[in-house]
């Protein structure tokens, strides 16, 4: 089964951290993440997805978040996990606004 959150419903205002301070919409992270086409992605990703087969996918939009991360900075697989799950804004980047989505 596919799971993927559009574009359409993120939006940067609904997405706090901890401390209750918001983003700054002027973030690196945050304005990559404006600029990837990420419905456009999502499509040609799901192309390969059986949406009939297996358990909820992760959300399509994390993952090809966290792949451009992970080349974008030439990093390990487990040093992306570390650094997304470290850094605020790179969880922008990689969609996870549901937080980032509203």
């Amino acid at each position: 089964m596919i799971k993927y959150t559009p574009s359409s419903q993120l939006t940067l205002e609904n997405f706090k951290h901890p401390f209750h301070n918001q983003l700054k919409p002027d973030n690196r992270w945050v304005l990559l993440a404006e600029l990837v086409p990420w419905d456009e992605l999502a499509g040609i990703y799901a192309k390969n997805l059986d949406p009939n087969a297996g358990r909820l996918s992760v959300d399509i939009r994390m993952v090809l978040g966290a792949l451009i991360i992970k080349h974008k900075l030439t990093l390990s697989d487990r040093d992306t996990v570390a650094m997304i799950s470290e850094n605020m804004y790179m969880r922008v980047s990689r969609g996870q606004v549901y937080m980032l989505s509203g």
